[in-house]
């Protein structure tokens, strides 16, 4: 078997060590790009579900590197259920799907597959020596349906086809940091809890002092880096021409998945950045109405009247951080697709 990278969980040297920040400090400053480099290095990092201090926090490792003194660390200072993140064509790869119901019957806990064990190479199941080598074993790159046995001591998750696009999870998020590691498609888990036995947030890092060697990243950084490498929206067909002399063009995008459409408005042939300006309209607002001419109408009045200048409309359907995160990287796209090829 191949050397791991080692992980002490009493000392985390540079570059994983985490930068002295002030102790008054509430909310951490997140960095992603060290977050990354430490999974990449098969260290541990933090993952925040959110920017305000009530969001959620838990520890990631990527499963390819795991090992016993990972393990134990996160059994030991996590204390929450330690859970395998795994990807969709991973779990495909090793044959694991999702249990019947489970989104339906329990939707905190969508996608959990049957437990799992490696069949070589355990004994009891349940040290952290052992799960480490579940975890590792089902995350290599060649491995197969042969490979594992259930039930065990290591509990998948499978995560969402569209990533973070399609919910917007710990689990994904999880995966997501691994894939930006290049650590593979399978990610170890376990959600933080206080020694009162509830769930840790961002508020309660500062006191706790096993946590200021491990770097942090929230959830939206890593949304929002799937989305810059993703192709949300396409164009649906030939601009039309709106407007009283013919020089608006108003074009229709369709999202890649689902049936959302998303407008734009054009005067003249090209955009100006300058003169862009990107909509949301949500589905209790304007969002239904942007098929009216009286939306359209207006919408031209008010903010295309000269040439260069460009109105995207888009029909935000989700709420909340990753909703915005989302409409965004597609206002951005079609803004970018407009410049590019007029």
């Amino acid at each position: 078997m191949a050397t791991q990278p080692h992980f002490d969980p009493d000392h985390v040297s540079s570059p994983l060590r985490r930068r002295v920040r002030p102790s008054l400090v509430s909310v951490p400053t997140f960095d992603a790009d060290a977050a990354v480099t430490a999974i990449a290095a098969g260290g541990v990092a933090i993952l925040a579900e959110g920017i305000s201090g009530d969001a959620p926090i838990s520890l990631i490792a990527a499963a390819r590197d795991v090992d016993a003194h990972v393990v134990n660390f996160m059994a030991r200072n996590g204390r929450g259920l330690i859970c395998m993140p795994i990807a969709p064509e991973q779990a495909r790869q090793i044959g694991l799907t999702a249990m019947a119901g489970a989104v339906d019957n329990n939707p905190r806990c969508p996608g959990f597959a049957r437990s799992i064990e490696a069949r070589s190479g355990v004994s009891t199941g349940i040290s952290a020596d052992d799960r480490a080598r579940t975890m590792s074993v089902a995350a290599a790159v060649g491995a197969g349906p042969h490979d594992i046995v259930s039930p065990g001591h290591v509990f998948p998750i499978i995560g969402h086809e569209n990533g973070l696009i399609g919910r917007c999870g710990a689990t994904e998020a999880a995966i997501e940091l691994v894939r930006l590691a290049n650590r593979g498609f399978a990610a170890v888990l376990c959600r933080i809890l206080r020694d009162d036995g509830e769930v840790a947030t961002l508020a309660d890092m500062p006191g706790l002092g096993w946590m200021q060697s491990l770097e942090a990243v929230d959830i939206g950084t890593l949304l929002a880096a799937q989305c810059a490498r993703t192709r949300l929206v396409h164009r649906d067909d030939a601009p039309r021409f709106v407007g009283a002399n013919a020089s608006i063009q108003l074009r229709i995008y369709r999202e890649q998945e689902g049936a959302r459409e998303h407008y734009a408005l054009l005067h003249g042939s090209r955009p100006d950045r300058e003169r862009s300006v990107i909509r949301i309209c949500r589905d209790n607002d304007a969002g239904q109405n942007i098929h009216t001419v009286a939306a359209l109408a207006a919408a031209i009045c008010e903010s295309v009247s000269e040439p260069g200048a460009s109105l995207i409309l888009i029909s935000g359907s989700e709420q909340g951080l990753a909703g915005d995160i989302v409409n965004e990287a597609i206002g951005g796209q079609i803004l970018e697709d407009m410049v590019l090829n007029g």
